[in-house]
């Protein structure tokens, strides 16, 4: 009898959830958008696996992220995002 160690995942939805924390797989199409939100009390990171995706941090200050990037910030800041085009990203929530 074999037992697998690992798991293959694909598609978009939560990867992992505990008490410190969750990683969830985020696909959108161009133009598909993530609204405004925070996670108070946690840290986010958003990591930028496939295309382009403009984030705005409490409704002013913005960046675009290119595959390969990632942006770090306190979760008592508000987020929210759009996709330049087709976008796959992980976006990880720490508790602090």
């Amino acid at each position: 009898m074999t037992t697998s160690i690992g798991s293959i995942l694909s598609g978009e939805g939560k990867v992992f959830a505990n008490g410190h924390g969750s990683v969830e797989r985020v696909i959108l199409k161009k133009g598909g958008k993530i609204e405004r939100h925070n996670h108070p009390g946690k840290d986010v990171l958003v990591c930028v696996l496939r295309g382009n995706l403009n984030v705005v941090l409490d409704d002013s200050e913005k960046h675009a992220l290119h595959a390969g990037d990632t942006l770090v910030f306190a979760g008592k800041h508000f987020f929210a995002a759009e996709a330049a085009d087709d976008v796959l990203i992980i976006h990880i929530v720490i508790n602090v």
